[in-house]
């Protein structure tokens, strides 16, 4: 909306779509709230992927720090 109306100001495009959504059928408004969900849990999902693999690596690297033999003794 604000590249389609780029004289308007933010504002203004908010309270239009703010005026937009308040005046939206429930059933319209049941597929970007569906949308927004799956935007959130897809979030959700990378986020716990990219903190279990920190997680991860924190302890690999724990691990080998540990056990890590000299390459001279060999």
């Amino acid at each position: 909306m604000e590249k389609e109306n780029p004289d308007v100001s933010r504002t203004d495009i908010t309270n239009k779509l703010r005026e937009l959504w308040k005046n939206m059928d429930d059933n319209d408004k049941r597929s970007y709230e569906k949308k927004a969900l799956e935007d959130k849990l897809s979030t959700m999902k990378i986020e716990d992927a990219r903190l279990l693999l920190l997680s991860k690596k924190g302890k690999d690297e724990e691990v080998l720090s540990k056990e890590s033999v000299p390459l001279s003794g060999m």
